[in-house]
């Protein structure tokens, strides 16, 4: 496999948001089997960085049941009630401060936050462009709640949603894939498939090993090489099951379409003596 594999990158965006502050953890997903795996290896990294996660919700993959799903996450009836009776208390009495306290609370839908301070969006697509809106609707404030993503967020489409202005996904850092795809073009005439940078490591991967002399080049151990290989994209290496791992940056959307490196990759991996 040469790809980016969901729970290398929900590590990295976790390890990351936990080293922010961000410490209670939220994930609304579709309920298919990515969502699912999703929501696991986020129940395993949160607790693997002392963090807390306080809700798993899943929606239906065509997110058709959505708004109920995200009512029922954002405790918007209970907060709403309490919103409610906080203003009749406040309006029943007929003192300078309790009125001061009722102006306050003009414009407000909800009376207090949510239980999380980051919230995992696992999705892309029109699914995840039918459930985002929802979110500010419900009084979970982009403000206040970080949206985090996984590499599905990477697209003009999603990027461009003005709700997600603020929110992190991981993925390879934007000059690296840039500078590829530059090449591509001045060579090709055209501007190639996201996936080319996959197969481009590969070739790329298969004519270093061949360079190595005898039968061993190809070997496991020759494979699994801890100190990894540079590819269009940037470091990665195998495990001994031959899952990748990829040098990811952590990225935040700061306008449509446009983002910035705010973690960057590694330069290298970490080998340890035994290596």
């Amino acid at each position: 496999l040469l790809g980016h594999t969901s729970r290398q990158q929900i590590d990295r965006l976790v390890g990351f948001a936990h080293e922010s502050g961000l410490t209670r953890i939220a994930v609304l997903a579709p309920s298919n089997a990515y969502g699912r795996a999703v929501a696991g290896q986020a129940r395993r990294a949160v607790a693997a960085v002392g963090g807390d996660l306080t809700r798993v919700a899943f929606y239906a993959p065509d997110a058709s049941d959505a708004n109920e799903v995200v009512r029922g996450l954002a405790n918007y009836d209970r907060r709403h009630g309490a919103l409610v009776s906080q203003r009749k208390a406040l309006s029943l009495r007929d003192d300078e401060i309790s009125k001061r306290a009722l102006r306050r609370l003009e414009g407000l839908d909800t009376l207090g936050d949510v239980p999380f301070d980051a919230l995992l969006l696992p999705d892309g697509g029109e699914s995840l462009r039918q459930v985002v809106p929802l979110l500010p609707y419900y009084d979970i404030d982009p403000v206040k709640v970080r949206f985090l993503g996984s590499g599905l967020w990477d697209n003009s489409e999603t990027l461009g949603e003005p709700t997600l202005i603020g929110g992190w996904y991981v993925g390879p850092p934007p000059e690296a894939r840039a500078g590829f795809i530059g090449r591509f073009e001045d060579t090709y005439g055209y501007t190639p498939h996201r996936i080319t940078t996959l197969a481009y490591d590969a070739t790329a991967l298969a004519a270093a090993l061949a360079r190595r002399a005898g039968r061993a080049a190809f070997d496991a151990d020759a494979l699994a090489s801890p100190r990894g290989f540079l590819g269009a994209g940037g470091i990665f290496r195998f495990s001994a099951e031959g899952l990748p791992e990829r040098g990811l940056a952590v990225l935040e959307i700061t306008g449509r379409d446009e983002v910035v490196v705010i973690s960057p990759p590694p330069e290298r991996f970490s080998v340890s003596q035994a290596e």
